[in-house]
């Protein structure tokens, strides 16, 4: 009886440990509900109630209890670890989308900008254009010849004055959208 009676305050003892240790709330809760029964069962052999063989029986069901407990922290363990890799992957790939459509979208700023910057100077020039009393494309060319202006520059110019006012002309908005297509075709061959 006496050598029961150790065993049992050696598994409460481990048991406390164990609590004192575990760091997930259901098999902490676990250890709680095991430690009250170890807790009565030393207590009823302490007083004698129950026969040897009840007690050994009983110590045999604490250590398979235990056993189970142990098996069950080890699964917690387990899947805690697989969540946490799990989540450490997909914030690292939601990182690196984020990292790429952040310089994606830098790339398309700079070159949007970019684009405005050589828009806006050629409508400049394109309103210095309408500006000129002259109207014909041979005045145009000479007047910007004058300035000193590259012939290339010119030529963009001029075609480009010429489809703003072929545009002017027909302002019908499915006129204006075949136009711009041809435009954007023209200049892309070029």
């Amino acid at each position: 009886m006496a050598h029961l009676r150790e065993r049992l305050m050696l598994l409460f003892e481990q048991y406390q440990l164990e609590a004192q240790h575990a760091t997930h709330v259901p098999a902490l809760q676990l250890q709680q509900q095991l430690l009250i029964d170890i807790r009565q069962e030393v207590v009823a052999a302490s007083r004698d109630e129950s026969p040897e063989r009840t007690l050994s029986i009983r110590c045999q069901q604490l250590e398979v209890n235990r056993a189970q407990m142990q098996q069950h922290i080890e699964n917690l363990d387990r899947q805690l670890y697989e969540y946490h890799t799990a989540f450490a992957k997909s914030n690292t790939e939601k990182q690196q989308l984020h990292s790429e459509n952040a310089r994606s979208q830098q790339v398309m700023r700079r070159q949007y900008e970019q684009a405005m910057i050589d828009r806006n100077e050629l409508g400049l020039r394109l309103a210095k254009a309408y500006r000129i009393r002259a109207g014909t494309r041979e005045a145009i060319i000479n007047q910007f010849q004058y300035k000193g202006i590259r012939n290339e520059v010119i030529e963009r110019l001029v075609s480009e004055l010429d489809f703003c006012r072929e545009l002017n002309k027909n302002a019908s908005p499915r006129r204006s959208r075949r136009l711009t297509q041809q435009k954007q075709d023209s200049d892309t061959e070029a």
